[in-house]
């Protein structure tokens, strides 16, 4: 929950996501969303589940991360290790498309790059048999990125560098 906007996570997540599925379907891409209210209780194994079921090209799990430390700030991605046994199919293009939204989110944002974290205990990841990832997309326990992430302008800036991220991707793929 934000500190300086009491705004929850999955409410800034779902729009954040509403303005990306939006702006994906007017380029022409096909958009399937795990969910688009926020009264939805599905669990990540459902949210990997779904996304292999649609052959999804690529599974982007938005989030918004926290912190004690009320100056921490800036965005990363989460995606599998190398030796992670449930992720060898997708692994390394997951790693790559992972690093290529995190330059590009950046880019655009010009929030702090934290990097790729590599997690082995993410359901979501570990049931996933498409490329994925999870970028966290700045600090809501940090108030002055909490604000910023809010603002319905700098989401439209946020969701352009997760284009950008896709488009490049797909393009060197």
């Amino acid at each position: 929950r934000g500190v300086a906007t009491k705004k929850n996570e999955y409410q800034l997540t779902l729009e954040v996501g509403l303005k990306l599925r939006d702006a994906l379907k007017t380029k022409g891409y096909p958009v399937y969303m795990i969910r688009e209210t926020n009264d939805v209780n599905i669990s990540n194994i459902e949210r990997a589940l779904f996304a292999n079921k649609n052959k999804a090209t690529l599974y982007i799990r938005l989030h918004a991360d926290g912190s004690e430390n009320k100056n921490t700030y800036g965005a990363s991605v989460l995606t599998s290790s190398p030796k992670n046994k449930y992720t060898e199919k997708t692994q390394k293009e997951s790693e790559k498309f992972s690093k290529v939204l995190l330059e590009e989110y950046v880019k655009s944002t010009g929030a702090k790059n934290r990097g790729v974290i590599y997690r082995d205990d993410l359901t979501g990841t570990n049931w996933s048999t498409v490329t994925n990832t999870l970028i966290e997309m700045g600090f809501m326990s940090n108030p002055d990125e909490d604000k910023k992430m809010a603002s319905s302008e700098f989401q439209n800036i946020m969701v352009t560098g997760i284009i950008n991220g896709i488009e490049r991707y797909l393009k060197e793929k």
